[in-house]
């Protein structure tokens, strides 16, 4: 019920954003319809609505909205098998993570775990060696820069948690792991969150 009310609600702004003539706004009900219907296991969906939030002028799209979509749009690609897309969103994520020196607002682990989750699913899915040291790289710089993100905005705690354990254990390291995941159990109950 929760995720019809959802799209009900995002549907609605959408309408009002277009009524408005509000771009960005759209552009951003597009994205979040999109983690809905993959959250739902609707990639092919989710890759429509993001290329055409992505297809929103730059002017009004700023670098968080631009995480969540290449994130987003690249998990998309991933679960479908589209491992070169994927991987071409990923560099694109990467890049923009790269640039941010402090995020702003509390509201960028979205955009965050976006690209972090990206990478962590084409690093468990690659094959290629030379292309698995690189998203490798990739999913340790994002594990870090969530790490950094804590430091400012604690709430982000059981997520950098959650995620650095799935990097230690698909870097091979499962007893580093389980100690992250018990210790973002212990953030996320710690800030009452629901835990998936």
């Amino acid at each position: 019920g929760q995720w019809e009310k959802s799209q009900k609600y995002i549907e609605r702004n959408r309408q009002s954003a277009r009524l408005r003539g509000d771009e960005g706004f759209e552009a951003a009900m597009l994205y979040w319809d999109a983690i809905i219907k993959l959250t739902l296991g609707d990639e092919g969906e989710a890759i429509t609505l993001l290329e055409e939030s992505a297809s929103a002028r730059d002017e009004v799209m700023m670098i968080f909205d631009w995480l969540i979509v290449h994130g987003t749009y690249g998990l998309a690609c991933c679960r479908l098998g589209k491992l070169d897309r994927a991987l071409e969103e990923a560099r694109q994520a990467d890049r923009l993570l790269s640039t941010i020196a402090r995020p702003s607002g509390a509201a960028y682990i979205f955009g965050y775990t976006a690209c972090v989750r990206l990478f962590l699913e084409l690093m468990d899915q690659e094959t290629n060696h030379s292309i698995h040291s690189e998203i490798q790289e990739m999913a340790k710089r994002g594990c870090k820069k969530l790490n950094s993100f804590v430091r400012i905005f604690p709430v982000a705690k059981p997520f950098a948690l959650l995620y650095q354990g799935i990097y230690n254990n698909l870097s091979g390291d499962p007893e580093k792991a389980h100690v992250s995941w018990e210790k973002s159990l212990d953030a996320a109950q710690e800030f009452d969150l629901d835990y998936q």
